[in-house]
């Protein structure tokens, strides 16, 4: 998706012609020609990059080159940086239950309806995987 000359005129009714020119590196342009990112960062119109941060989300974010000013469009524009977040993909929420509950929830769901000798099995087998590894990521589907 990109931001085309109407969008421009749909955030401003009178947004001026040499902006438009000078963001679409064109003379004659028309309402479907699309806007440059980074000439549009560029202007530092903190409202205009609300709008497009909104309308384009990271790809217009990547073009702001002041990384204070990278995070108040970010905030303004309520689009979350991954990187910030704590507790990383465990505590994303999804249908109302971080990721970290939903893989709990499907594990006891799971272990629930092995038998107890099955259970011990898996369990010995788990802490020989824990405690002999080096320290990689082992996933194991039942």
């Amino acid at each position: 998706m990109a931001i085309t000359v109407k969008d421009l005129f749909q955030y401003d009714p009178n947004f001026e012609p040499a902006k438009i020119r000078r963001l679409t590196g064109k003379t004659n342009y028309k309402k479907s020609d699309t806007v440059d990112l980074s000439r549009l960062a560029a202007l530092n119109d903190k409202g205009l990059s609300v709008f497009a941060a909104k309308k384009e989300g990271k790809t217009f974010l990547n073009s702001i080159q002041d990384d204070n000013m990278k995070t108040q469009i970010a905030d303004a524009a309520h689009i979350k940086n991954e990187e910030k977040m704590e507790g990383g993909i465990w505590k994303t929420s999804i249908f109302g239950k971080t990721v970290e509950e939903l893989v709990m929830d499907g594990l006891k769901n799971k272990m629930a309806v092995i038998n107890e000798e099955s259970q011990e099995k898996l369990q010995d087998s788990m802490q020989k995987i824990v405690n002999d590894s080096n320290g990689g990521m082992v996933c194991i589907i039942i």
